[in-house]
């Protein structure tokens, strides 16, 4: 049975170990739905990794499935399990080739080596402290099958070309993360970090996402 605290009305997930920050509350899968839209009205599609047919797929920090199942859809001879902190998984309209499972990824997931041909893990970096991520890297690396894609979607906290508001916002971040010992910026590392623990190759995408009414639909958001 799951434990939760609950701040201002809002309900968070009780795990000591993990400084995820976010609530785990229906407002939340909510707002998750929004983001997801965003990142595929930015992205144009749900993954940028160059999949062919995958077989198994490990989607971590899956909270609402939201990706998950439009990636069910898309891949329908593919088998996908997501693991989250919290069991916000969704009960009804759930395709048979989708399994969720409670886990906290900052330790072994049990799955067996070399169980998947892809893995997601998207937004995620305010709930790795920042000595974990080389260990995490070796996790996945342990799950995934020879040529299979490991796909990070992340974003280093920072929000740039800013006015007065906007510096605030990103001091508020900076001493916030600070607090937890995470550090988003450590996703920056990735293309050091993963060749260090047996990646071969490394492809970087960078993406703008615009933010306020110039930005149009995407902006405001």
């Amino acid at each position: 049975e799951e434990s939760y605290t609950w701040i201002d009305g809002r309900r968070y997930h009780n795990h000591p170990s993990a400084p995820y920050p976010m609530p785990n509350d229906m407002e939340e899968m909510e707002r998750l739905e929004q983001q997801h839209i965003l990142l595929r009205s930015v992205l144009k599609q749900n993954y940028v990794a160059p999949l062919d047919e995958p077989r198994r797929a490990l989607d971590v920090g899956c909270g609402s499935g939201v990706w998950m199942l439009d990636m069910a859809h898309e891949f329908p001879d593919c088998q996908f399990f997501g693991v989250d902190l919290s069991n916000v998984f969704p009960e009804e309209g759930v395709p048979d080739n989708c399994v969720f499972k409670v886990a906290n990824a900052l330790h072994r997931l049990r799955f067996a080596d070399e169980s998947f041909d892809y893995i997601h893990q998207r937004l995620l970096g305010y709930g790795i402290p920042r000595r974990h991520w080389p260990k995490l890297c070796r996790e996945y690396k342990r799950l995934l099958r020879p040529d299979g894609w490991i796909e990070f979607a992340e974003t280093d906290g920072r929000y740039f070309r800013t006015g007065p508001a906007g510096e605030q916002i990103n001091s508020w971040l900076k001493n916030m993360c600070a607090a937890r010992g995470v550090e988003p910026r450590r996703c920056c590392l990735l293309p050091e970090i993963l060749p260090d623990v047996g990646f071969p190759v490394v492809l970087r995408r960078v993406y703008s996402f615009p933010l306020g009414r110039w930005g149009k639909r995407v902006g405001e958001m």
